[in-house]
């Protein structure tokens, strides 16, 4: 049974490639970090700056964000997350939210840690815990 298992993971990794199709090219990305759809648009995060793709076509509709710490900056790079109508980006120590076309629109501040995500009404990741040692959820 393990066998199988494992001869049904090997050709299944060796097809991928083939399976896999080409949609765009995106040349004026140099590092990802992240990425998100939305019905007709792509938001990608490379580095500390957000460029935004049309859909349709892959046509760069804009960007927007640089590192620093400043609203509507980013420290390091930031995850991105797909609301209603609007972003959030966790970066180091804040969340940030945008509008869909790259409006700054607020931001607040957290504990250091990562992995962060919306849940409900507030956010869900995994934190330090200072003094006490270790992480915590």
């Amino acid at each position: 049974m393990k066998r199988m298992q494992m001869w049904v993971c090997l050709v299944f990794l060796l097809t991928l490639p083939v399976l896999a199709e080409k949609i765009a090219d995106l040349p004026d990305l140099v590092r990802v970090n992240d990425f998100a759809l939305s019905r007709d648009r792509l938001y990608v995060v490379a580095g500390t700056s957000v460029h935004i793709y049309s859909r349709k076509d892959y046509h760069r509709l804009g960007s927007f964000g640089r590192e620093g710490e400043g609203p509507g900056e980013f420290k390091l790079f930031a995850q991105i997350h797909l609301l209603d109508q609007e972003l959030l980006f966790h970066s180091v120590r804040r969340f940030s939210f945008f509008s869909l076309e790259g409006t700054f629109l607020r931001e607040h501040k957290t504990v250091e840690g990562h992995g962060f995500i919306p849940l409900g009404q507030g956010y869900a990741g995994l934190a330090d815990r200072g003094d006490a040692g270790g992480r915590c959820l």
